[in-house]
């Protein structure tokens, strides 16, 4: 599958060194109630400057 090129920055991808020292990972919990699916997500970012891009 080719990946397009155009994103939005900060991109984080595992095959570049744009960020070094930086970790991203997700927590997803999916729960069923009443029928309905549900997907809850938490983002853990390690890296003090693109949080601050981030939050700006």
């Amino acid at each position: 599958m080719k990946i397009s090129t155009s994103y939005p920055y900060p991109v984080l991808y595992m095959n570049n060194d744009d960020y070094q020292k930086t970790s991203f990972s997700t927590k997803i919990d999916v729960k069923e109630e009443f029928g309905e699916v549900k997907i809850e997500a938490q983002f853990y970012l390690d890296n003090p400057e693109m949080k601050r891009l981030i939050e700006s």
